[in-house]
């Protein structure tokens, strides 16, 4: 009887949290109907990748369940190790203790204790630390011992490839019950991560972390009024927001603002600038560092004319220290950088930001508007806009090899994700993220074309001729010779992708 009244208060409960949440998805997107519409020709999607951004309303009149059986784990601990950190610079998200009154935490919170109660388990998020290796190591030492410790594992995306290619995690194409063709998982993912027809990692509804790492470009309204500028959603709309467009209008805001003569954290720039774009820039131009040729192989594709060309006219811009703050050169510790950025931008010392989308939430309480914008296109020629999801914060879902119960894993992630469909998903996307982080309309209609256009590059995952640091370098050092640079490790990188290939043929026989 006491389990049964468990399962009902959770219920109650569960239906309480989506009626607060489908109830606002709702009257937000019968506010961006029409301009949904008037995107939807700058983005080329398949049906399958049109129906992640579905409307919320719809889906709450037929709640789509997953494809598992009916099963009871007698109190069977799920347990995830996640690579994550206290200190909150890559969010966990399996971590909810208890109702705070956090939209995102609450979600985490309702969606865990449903399937806890529908399925007899205990969810068990161990946070590992965010460090690359630390997933690789813990993962590698529990296959040794066979002790089934991490029933599934979310990692950094450097950590998730290191797994793949050593035999650690399970291809998720071959596991029953999983079926990542359904809408809580990525099928841009499907598009971009699979290698010879196998899939070892992937992301979804599941987990927002994904979507936090997608680079963006905020811009100052403020600013841009001052200076007169052209109104940046237009330029987006009309498929004119391109990286000489961004040039000329970054070049048009700067100043010595102190009047000494020199220009630092004190003055007034067209951008502040994180190094990471410059992976950034690649990918949403929609070239990759690597990609999948006709044999199924991984193959180098990093140097091309448009990539030379993008980044030509991305340094001739940035290395400009008159207009342009790199702000990672500030001296100080990580907390001092980040807060020296945060500061300018919200003093209105920068027309553009571009960083990663957790830098939109970071600015809340910015008295000036702003608003939100995809990366630019490298011409006017460029058909659709690529958001390119960075490295160094996103993580991925995997499955260890080594498995107590493979079915039993594969239904509560199956299940955890299409619950997250309709508990994670709004709150992130249409409570939080629209809803409270965004300013106007026209950004929530940006804000729809940056997530349905991410591009994932493993390129940049599996650090092939550790050109994810070697093109850093070029912004770091001011050195536009990209040509040098990718000659230099090309066949360092050649031999990495063919040792790659050889690790994946031997591991599919």
């Amino acid at each position: 009887m006491k389990k049964r009244f468990n399962k009902v208060f959770i219920f109650i409960l569960l239906a309480a949290f989506a009626i607060t949440v489908f109830s606002f998805s709702s009257c937000q997107s019968k506010n961006n109907n029409s301009d949904s519409e008037n995107n939807s020709q700058n983005i080329n999607n398949s049906e399958q990748e049109q129906g992640n951004m579905q409307n919320l309303e719809e889906q709450t009149t037929e709640k789509i369940l997953p494809d598992v059986p009916e099963v009871n784990y007698n109190g069977h601990e799920f347990n995830i190790l996640v690579t994550s950190d206290d200190g909150d610079l890559v969010r966990n998200d399996f971590y909810a203790e208890e109702l705070t009154g956090d939209v995102l935490n609450d979600a985490r919170y309702m969606r865990n204790i449903y399937i806890e109660a529908i399925y007899g388990v205990k969810i068990n998020n161990i946070s590992s630390g965010w460090s690359n290796g630390n997933g690789v190591n813990l993962i590698r030492k529990s296959s040794a011992a066979g002790d089934f410790a991490y029933d599934a594992a979310m990692t950094t995306v450097y950590d998730a490839c290191d797994l793949a290619v050593s035999g650690l995690i399970l291809d998720l194409k071959n596991v029953s019950y999983l079926d990542l063709s359904k809408s809580w998982w990525d099928q841009k993912a499907n598009r971009d991560l699979g290698i010879k027809g196998k899939m070892y990692f992937t992301t979804g509804d599941i987990s927002q972390v994904v979507n936090d790492s997608i680079y963006a470009v905020l811009f100052n309204k403020k600013l841009a009024r001052e200076y007169g500028l052209e109104n940046p959603y237009d330029l987006v709309k009309s498929g004119k927001w391109t990286y000489d467009k961004l040039a000329e209008l970054g070049k048009s805001v700067k100043g010595d603002l102190d009047g000494n003569g020199i220009f630092d954290q004190n003055d007034l720039y067209g951008a502040i600038i994180e190094d990471d774009t410059m992976m950034s820039l690649i990918s949403s131009v929609g070239e990759r560092c690597a990609r999948i040729n006709a044999s199924g192989e991984i193959e180098l594709s990093l140097y091309n004319e448009r990539t030379v060309l993008a980044v030509k006219k991305y340094t001739d811009w940035v290395f400009d220290k008159t207009s342009v703050y790199a702000y990672q050169r500030f001296s100080g510790t990580g907390d001092e950088i980040d807060a020296n950025f945060r500061r300018m931008f919200s003093n209105d010392q920068a027309l553009f930001l571009m960083r990663g989308m957790e830098t939109i939430a970071e600015f809340r309480a910015m008295e000036t508007d702003f608003g939100i914008l995809p990366f630019p296109k490298l011409d006017e020629n460029q058909s659709d806009y690529y958001s390119p999801v960075g490295a160094w914060k996103a993580m991925f879902l995997s499955i260890p090899s080594v498995q107590e119960d493979i079915d039993r894993t594969a239904i509560i992630l199956e299940a955890l994700a299409a619950e997250s469909l309709y508990t994670i998903r709004p709150a992130y996307y249409d409570k939080s993220l629209k809803g409270k982080h965004a300013r106007d309309e026209e950004s929530v209609e940006m804000l729809d074309i940056i997530i349905s256009s991410k591009m994932y590059d493993f390129g940049w995952y599996y650090k092939f001729g550790d050109y994810t640091n070697h093109i850093l370098d070029l912004f770091r050092n001011y050195n536009n010779d990209f040509t040098s640079m990718y000659e230099k490790y090309q066949s360092k990188a050649e031999s990495d992708i063919q040792k790659i290939n050889d690790k994946f043929a031997e591991l599919l026989g």
